[in-house]
């Protein structure tokens, strides 16, 4: 087995770039699911993962009110997967840092994560970064964080990371944003011209849609 721990007093399980497989879980899901863990971040971060580790690692967390970091970036958890992280999104009430980047995902999975924020407000910072996103996905996601209180960043591609950033400028603690991942922003220095890439943006997409499907 991959994860050899018997201690619940482990607070970090860091395992990166070791070809964990789906069957190499079971240790790492019983301690997720023991009431008195303390486990608060889980990296698995470049490995096999599949859509079936995915699903197993979101029945895990349904319950879970003490893990606040997920890290499944490069793996293989396409929308399958993603549609079991968005459902238990919808009833946990701890996980803060989701990234989900580099996983095969495309835009339906992408937005039944995104979706899963009009219900969950704890999540602060989501990683889509890498996975296929099409620009009417990228609409829809603007709208739900119009509507979202509680996250501070979210990453879908380098093109569009900064129309979105905008629309998170009015969450609650919000008094930074990554602009990237090694620069911070004061979000009352947002240039106003965002603003307006953001307006110019939508308004663009609704009448490409208009004209697609109507």
């Amino acid at each position: 087995m991959m994860f050899q721990i018997t201690t619940p007093t482990i607070k970090h399980i860091c395992c990166v770039n070791r070809g964990v497989q789906d069957y190499e879980l079971d240790n790492v899901l019983t301690i997720l699911r023991q009431e008195n863990t303390v486990l608060t971040t889980l990296n698995l971060c470049l490995n096999s993962i599949t859509c079936n580790g995915a699903y197993d690692i979101s029945k895990a967390l349904l319950n879970n009110t003490v893990l606040t970091s997920l890290l499944l970036r490069g793996n293989n958890i396409n929308d399958t997967g993603a549609m079991a992280i968005a459902n238990m999104l919808l009833h946990n009430t701890s996980l803060k840092n989701l990234d989900l980047g580099d996983n095969h995902i495309y835009s339906n999975g992408v937005l039944l994560i995104c979706k899963s924020l009009l219900t969950n407000t704890t999540l602060t910072n989501l990683e889509l970064d890498g996975n296929d996103i099409n620009s009417e996905c990228i609409l829809e996601i603007a709208k739900i964080l119009q509507r979202n209180t509680s996250l501070l960043y979210i990453s879908v591609n380098n093109s569009m990371n900064n129309v979105l950033f905008p629309l998170l400028k009015r969450n609650k603690n919000y008094n930074k944003c990554h602009s990237n991942r090694d620069t911070f922003i004061e979000h009352s220095k947002l240039p106003n011209e965002l603003n307006v890439l953001v307006n110019k943006y939508v308004l663009e997409m609704c009448y490409w849609h208009s004209m697609v499907y109507h």
